[in-house]
């Protein structure tokens, strides 16, 4: 029987986590949920099945720090993370979410929008699919929710912010592993503005451009210039 591992990277207030808790506490056959916190402060979480970590390294934005430590600290077969901020969060999404791995068709799948990167979105696709054409079919490749096979996870060189996503999408590809996508009703919960941080959109171009580089897919200079473009306007010039 394959196990899942549910984590759930976090920062802010825990007691917002409640609502979340309360629904993948739903979702049978889950054998674990990790909420992973960025902050050393005792925290309450609500829910017996739950286990708490605190980052290994107390950073922000330090997304990949608490991405990294929940697979490390998981057992599961499957680890799905899920966005502590997910709008009405639906088990039914969730278990869709890692379906395909356990039906065999996948080795990683991605689904879901992030309303905070949305501005973004097109021109990191357009980048990814030149860079790995072979994952020029995902539509929101910065999607924070993601379900892979620990073997997959296993390959990735984790990022310690906001490109964390991004790098789990290419490490595991250009390993051989299979990447799909599916579509849910996983996102973000909305506000009047998402704040759109230069530092953040860097993150991610420098995790894709780095890339991009390892594998003898773009020259420095190229990627220099790619950064430079897309930072363009988003707080000043790179």
């Amino acid at each position: 029987m394959v196990s899942i591992s549910l984590v759930i990277p976090h920062t802010g207030d825990p007691s917002r986590l409640a609502g979340l808790i309360r629904s993948v506490s739903r979702i049978g056959g889950v054998s674990e949920i990790i909420v992973v916190l960025s902050s050393a402060a005792p925290a309450r979480i609500p829910g017996r099945r739950v286990r708490v970590l605190y980052q290994s390294i107390l950073r922000y934005p330090g997304k990949g720090i608490a991405m990294r430590d929940g697979y490390y600290f998981s057992e599961g077969d499957v680890v799905v993370y899920i966005d502590s901020n997910v709008d009405k969060p639906d088990p039914r999404d969730i278990v869709e979410l890692y379906r395909p791995i356990l039906d065999g068709y996948a080795d990683v799948v991605k689904s879901g929008i992030s309303r905070r990167f949305q501005q973004i979105e097109d021109r990191v696709r357009s980048l990814l699919t030149k860079l790995y054409p072979g994952l020029g079919g995902i539509e929101h490749p910065l999607s924070p929710y993601t379900a892979a096979k620990r073997k997959a996870l296993s390959t990735v060189e984790w990022e310690p912010g906001w490109g964390a996503d991004i790098a789990m999408l290419i490490d595991t590809h250009v390993n051989g592993f299979r990447v799909s996508e599916i579509q849910t009703g996983l996102r973000e919960k909305p506000r009047r503005v998402y704040q759109l941080y230069r530092e953040s959109v860097e993150e991610i171009m420098n995790t894709i451009v780095k890339r991009g580089i390892r594998d003898n897919r773009i020259k420095n200079g190229e990627a220099d210039n790619i950064v430079r473009e897309i930072l363009r306007g988003i707080g000043g010039e790179a």
